[in-house]
């Protein structure tokens, strides 16, 4: 049994906390290399990745049971700057989009979380099929290098049917119908989003769906999105949608946004009875997202959580003098859990 545990060149409180959690425990390989891995896990949480743990002297004596006095001496090692960062196989996505984007600043000092994070930063902006955690390396001059290892995905899109519809009448106009759709998820290498969605159904039914994502707005880690929709129902009403929204991370795993929308429904011509009314909404949305899935695209484990209160604010008019007015709340609440039934 453990009778004395401790690191004849380390006596810190957090060391010594995790010794005598062993005192009168068991003593057998297992129990050291726990031991040891739990001490190389806090020093690597202090900055030193490299340290050594080492067996200085071992003591044994009997008295009632066998017991054991365990001597450790700990090199710890350079505190680890990083100096340099590099990037692997990116083919499209630049290499200062990536660097930026994992958190990690030249300059800086090791720290294991920042280092343990840089793939669900970089999985964030749903251009990467995968982002292996970073290795450590010192060259011979002691400059501290980190690689950073990517495998991106595609990130360009594009489907289209299209079809010529003739006049069946003189007085009638041909026209095309079918749909378009194309994305660019990774515009130019700059993790920039862009879509386009049109589709015609008939000669005055038709969709039309603008979206832009704007990673790092200013610079800062704020995702903007700016979305345009609208709608052309027969010549029943034309319904259009305008959302802007600013998303960014409030604490780990938590994500908050702002989302500003204009909707406008305007009904059909004159000569055609609608059973809509002509109306506005002016809306101001919040949205708070706990988010610790693995990964954004196919999940295999974690847990996302969605809360969404919006308030808005609606004219419609029911004639062309008679307008009027009303509150409109809106809220969402989701639970996803992910798991992966299927382990190896």
């Amino acid at each position: 049994y453990f009778h004395n545990l401790k690191i004849i060149n380390d006596s810190s409180e957090n060391i010594s906390k995790i010794l005598k959690n062993y005192i009168n425990d068991f003593f057998n390989e297992n129990v050291l290399k726990n031991i040891i891995s739990q001490l190389l896990n806090e020093y690597e949480d202090q900055g030193f990745p490299f340290a050594i743990i080492k067996i200085d002297s071992i003591n044994f004596f009997v008295n009632e049971k066998y017991y054991i006095d365990l001597n450790l001496k700990v090199d710890k090692g350079v505190t680890f700057r990083i100096d340099s960062i590099q990037v692997f196989g990116n083919k499209i996505t630049n290499d200062e989009v990536i660097i930026k984007n994992s958190r990690l600043r030249k300059g800086s000092f090791y720290e294991k979380k920042l280092i343990n994070n840089v793939p669900r930063n970089l999985m964030q902006l749903e251009v990467f099929e995968s982002v292996k955690t970073p290795t450590l390396f010192i060259d011979s001059s002691n400059i501290g290098i980190i690689n950073i290892s990517v495998i991106e995905s595609n990130t360009f899109g594009f489907d289209a049917i299209l079809g010529y519809q003739p006049s069946s009448e003189t007085s009638e106009k041909s026209y095309i119908s079918g749909m378009v759709n194309f994305a660019f998820k990774n515009l130019f290498g700059s993790a920039r989003k862009l879509s386009v969605f049109w589709q015609r159904d008939t000669k005055s039914s038709q969709t039309i769906n603008l979206e832009y994502t704007e990673p790092n707005l200013l610079g800062y880690f704020i995702k903007t999105k700016v979305k345009y929709y609208q709608r052309e129902q027969d010549s029943l009403f034309v319904l259009r949608n305008i959302a802007f929204s600013n998303t960014m991370s409030l604490f780990e795993g938590i994500f908050g946004s702002l989302i500003f929308s204009y909707q406008s429904t305007i009904p059909g011509s004159e000569n055609t009875y609608s059973f809509y009314n002509k109306s506005k909404l002016y809306s101001i949305g919040f949205e708070i997202n706990y988010d610790t899935r693995d990964d954004y695209r196919l999940p295999k484990k974690g847990t996302f959580i969605r809360n969404y209160f919006e308030i808005g604010n609606k004219y419609y008019y029911s004639s062309i003098l008679n307008k009027k007015d009303k509150t409109v709340k809106k809220i969402d609440i989701g639970i996803q859990l992910f798991n992966n039934l299927l382990k190896n």
